[in-house]
């Protein structure tokens, strides 16, 4: 009843603790003393989590139960357990209400030490993260940086421990998920303690860090190994990317051994490929060199432009902005947001905490997005959305607008963003405010390139001097479920800006997932006209739906394509930059990462489910900009969507007359032909472009 998820939750507790008390009544300290003690501490955790009854009250008796316990689980007798209920018996003398507030944190920390002298990291080292994270918050909360900086390092270093002993893409992406906020607190922790370039490096650190390990393997350079190192390399690597693929096929496919017999597999094969690289780096000093140093990161930053990466924590945030040829980092190149925290941002994507069900920007979305929505609900998403990005305006791009003016960036300076947790499902590039009784955006002011990472980043550069992706060549996708009104207008607007002997075209049935796959290898141009959807329970079955409806999933862009020459991925679908922000959010895992896992040098996706008609003007206008008059992909896709949003009826029906569509008529007809369509950025805002 304890960890029921059906049912009230409030119930489920109350009855949790009925059993434990009746097991009492059997497990007495004279006959059963161990499952006395353990129930003791089963029944103060059961107390410690109830919702029902006064909050104070519950708090008490769970430390009343847990000191109970401890009077059978000794140090001496019963260690781990000893240490597990100090564990407890510490988290709850933080959260009590009654008592002097000094008094119980001073007990909690203690009972936290005294844990952590069982549970060191040779022994057990998940339990000591699990303590020293607990032990880092708790000095977080009091806003006792020092403190609190020293236990995150000691956290991430058991993290890191348990980390190198998981083999599994499963057992990785949970053990990423158990430290993953714990860098940005302790960028803050730093930043507290005026150390701001320790902060920045700390913040990337936290970054992609499985993303960051699977593009270290992928664009190793290898030609500084010998012939002989080379191989070895390559057939490691191949071992290990080999075994993950069919970890991730379904267990119902012919010929997929077990997960049990795949795990151990992939230990040894992982175990043999970091042996080999860590042989090789003590050999190569360059070779796969770990993250990138504070030189490195400041080289990134486009001429003229900055680099803005946000901090958000529980207790207060600060934005990193960087301008182009400074070779340090100062106070003056951080904007600090005190009053701003998490709570906010979740706010605004869930709606108030003490509100039941889900509101703001994430249930506005599910009712957009249910089948069976009201005209209401149709009305309500593109309402949140201008409501969302003018709340963004004041609690966070406003202030960096206002830092990147100060540093004198000109109209259209190139921006990096690395958005940071929660912040990655928000468009961050449409926030606005009201000016000369108009809406002016950030993007209006500046150009903006997503960035997951600024390692990633630096990837994405390097790729981009590879002659291979220069030559433009198209593969499109179109309309493979036939049932896109405006894919094949899109389709033919793109096709119509290559060569034909340097494209190809897989439309309606034709595109089917093995073809794709198969086709995909030696082009630098792949655009996806489809369907396309994100998988909330499970990230990595996200996907593009292919002719036959059937998937080409998040897992199988990873394990199957090949594109180590693609300089550009356009999904002009629904919901493809959508990422992962309940586990690991700053692991960014979707389908933009994906595509620059398999070899891709920039990706174009979107936010949430787009307008067909819209998205087919969109792309269209970005195409010509982009290879028409040569403009990069980031600069691109600003002048499309500014393009979109200011356009009138009759703008928008010579665009449609020229391509002979019938939309001409409807654009022209149906309204007032200086009325502008799309100003709302539910038609424009939901493209972001990642990478370069």
């Amino acid at each position: 009843y304890s960890n029921r998820i059906r049912g009230e939750r409030a119930e489920n507790i109350d009855l949790a603790i009925k059993h434990y008390n009746q097991a009492l009544e059997v497990y007495t300290r004279e006959a059963f003393p161990e499952k006395w003690a353990t129930t003791r501490n089963n029944l103060a955790n059961a107390y410690s989590n109830r919702i029902r009854g006064e909050r104070a009250e519950n708090i008490d008796l769970a430390i009343e139960h847990y000191n109970q316990a401890l009077e059978v689980r000794t140090r001496e007798a019963f260690p781990e357990d000893w240490a597990t209920t100090r564990n407890n018996l510490a988290a709850a003398y933080s959260d009590r209400i009654r008592g002097e507030r000094a008094e119980n944190i001073d007990l909690a920390i203690e009972h936290y030490n005294q844990a952590l002298e069982v549970r060191t990291i040779e022994r057990f080292p998940a339990d000591r993260r699990q303590t020293l994270r607990n032990l880092g918050n708790l000095h977080f909360s009091e806003q006792s940086w020092e403190d609190a900086l020293a236990d995150y390092d000691g956290t991430i270093e058991a993290g890191n421990a348990v980390f190198a002993e998981a083999h599994t893409e499963v057992g990785r992406k949970s053990e990423v998920g158990e430290t993953s906020r714990l860098y940005a607190r302790s960028a803050y922790c730093l930043l507290k303690l005026d150390q701001i370039e320790k902060a920045v490096l700390r913040l990337e650190a936290g970054k992609t860090r499985l993303l960051t390990e699977a593009l270290a393997l992928a664009d190793a350079d290898l030609d500084m190994l010998s012939v002989t190192q080379r191989q070895e390399m390559l057939e490691a690597r191949e071992a290990v990317r080999l075994l993950e693929a069919e970890m991730r096929l379904s267990s119902d496919v012919s010929g997929r051994r077990s997960d049990v017999l795949l795990g151990e597999l992939l230990r040894g094969k992982r175990l043999d490929l970091n042996v080999l690289v860590d042989t090789l780096r003590s050999e190569y000093s360059d070779f796969m060199p770990i993250g990138l140093n504070l030189r490195s990161i400041l080289g990134l930053i486009p001429e003229g432009g900055a680099l803005v990466a946000p901090l958000v924590t529980s207790m207060g945030s600060a934005v990193f902005v960087i301008p182009h040829g400074v070779d340090s980092i100062e106070s003056d190149h951080v904007v600090m947001l005190d009053s701003l925290t998490e709570d906010d941002v979740l706010e605004l994507l869930r709606g108030p905490a003490d509100v039941i069900g889900l509101g703001g920007w994430m249930g506005a979305y599910s009712d957009f997005c249910d089948k069976k929505r009201t005209t209401a609900d149709t009305k309500r998403w593109p309402d949140i959305i201008e409501e969302s990005t003018s709340q963004l305006w004041t609690m966070l791009m406003g202030p960096v607008h206002r830092k990147l003016q100060d540093l004198n960036l000109t109209e259209a300076a190139p921006v990096i963003l690395m958005s940071q947790g929660y912040l990655g499902l928000l468009p961050l590039h449409a926030s606005w405010r009201d000016m000369n009784s108009e809406r002016r955006t950030f993007i209006d002011d500046y150009t903006v390139t997503y960035a997951p990472s600024a390692y990633s980043l630096n990837i994405s550069k390097g790729r981009m001097q590879d002659p291979s992706r220069q030559k433009p060549s198209l593969l499109a996708v179109i309309n493979p479920t036939e049932n896109l009104d405006y894919a094949p207008v899109e389709g033919k607007a793109v096709e119509s800006l290559f060569y034909p002997a340097d494209l190809e075209t897989l439309s309606g049935r034709e595109a089917t997932k093995d073809v794709v796959v198969e086709k995909v290898h030696g082009r630098t141009y792949l655009h996806f006209s489809c369907h396309g959807f994100y998988n909330w329970q499970d990230v990595t079955k996200s996907g593009l739906v292919l002719a036959n409806h059937s998937i080409l999933t998040l897992s199988e862009i990873i394990s199957g394509l090949n594109l180590d020459t693609a300089r550009l991925v356009t999904l002009s679908a629904c919901e493809t930059g959508m990422t992962d922000i309940r586990q690991s959010p700053d692991e960014f895992i979707g389908l933009p990462t994906g595509f620059l896992q398999a070899g891709a040098a920039g990706v174009v996706s979107t936010l949430w489910a787009v307008n067909d008609a819209a998205t087919s003007l969109l792309i269209k206008h970005f195409y010509e900009k982009h290879l028409e008059e040569g403009v990069p992909p980031d600069q691109a896709l600003r002048s499309a969507q500014r393009w979109l949003r200011g356009a009138t009826r009759k703008e928008l029906g010579k665009t449609y007359k020229s391509i002979d569509h019938e939309a001409y008529r409807e654009f022209v007809m149906n309204g007032d032909p200086g009325d502008k369509a799309y100003t709302n950025p539910y038609y424009w805002a939901a493209f972001t472009f990642t990478g370069v």
